[in-house]
């Protein structure tokens, strides 16, 4: 397996590939993440953070980085002063909390951090809107 496949005699000058996230089940499949063929050439490539996992460990990561943000996110939340607030915020919290460790998962995850963020916002939550805007990378 190649993300990447540069034939034979091809030339390119600038090639940026980062932060790509591979989960396989079995890590020996992937090749290379970027292959050049016989004469190739790439001038300038670019291939910072990317990263190859099984299912396993990418559940690990996530769950891990996870745990980050839930943290950070009740902690504000029971700052807050109004019960009402804090029990939205928490039920949306915890719909994210549920949420499998898998890509399909995370890709659900981000969608869910983004409206959390926006019902923050429209509840006047604002550090709790700061947090979810932080790690979208606002």
């Amino acid at each position: 397996m190649k993300l990447v496949n540069l034939g034979k005699g091809s030339k390119v000058h600038n090639l940026k590939v980062n932060r790509n996230i591979i989960v396989v089940e079995d890590i020996s499949q992937v090749e290379s993440l970027i292959n050049i063929e016989e004469n190739g050439e790439v001038i300038h490539l670019d291939a910072e953070g990317n990263e190859v996992h099984t299912p396993d460990s990418y559940a690990v990561k996530i769950n891990a980085l996870r745990r980050e943000i839930f943290d950070d996110l009740e902690q504000e939340i029971s700052k807050l002063r109004n019960e009402i607030t804090q029990a939205k915020l928490n039920n949306r919290l915890n719909e994210l909390k549920s949420l499998p460790a898998t890509t399909d998962g995370q890709w659900n995850f981000r969608r869910g951090l983004e409206k959390l963020k926006d019902f923050a916002s429209d509840l006047g939550a604002k550090v709790v809107a700061e947090i979810a805007m932080k790690q979208l990378g606002y």
